[in-house]
């Protein structure tokens, strides 16, 4: 897969598209809930799934005959969006300043 999409680039591209690829196993590689969003005539359908990354693609186990099969069928266009993210947010309730100046942070991973 990654041979076709980095035909004529660079080494560096070559190294990012093996990091990238990487990144994807680590976070997605594994059972993993996702959003997935297809159309619904002229309207975006968007629903949780479990899914897994393997191979270059996300594979969804859902019964051909749903709703969401029908879409994808109908406009094989679709997006996903993982829930794996980093953040480091202020702490925004009245706090002794002391408090106050240590952030919170999340992180996934």
């Amino acid at each position: 897969m990654k041979e076709k999409l980095l035909s004529g680039k660079g080494e560096g591209a070559m190294k990012a598209m093996e990091q990238a690829l990487a990144l994807m196993n680590e976070r997605f590689g594994k059972d993993t809930e996702l959003s997935l969003a297809t159309l619904d005539g002229e309207q975006p359908a968007v629903r949780i799934v479990n899914s897994v990354y393997q191979d270059g693609s996300f594979y969804v186990i859902t019964d051909q005959r749903s709703r969401k099969m029908k879409q994808i069928a109908a406009h094989p266009q679709v997006a996903v969006c993982g829930f794996c993210f980093s953040f480091s947010a202020p702490r925004f309730s009245p706090m002794p300043e002391a408090l106050n100046q240590n952030p919170q942070t999340a992180t996934c991973g």
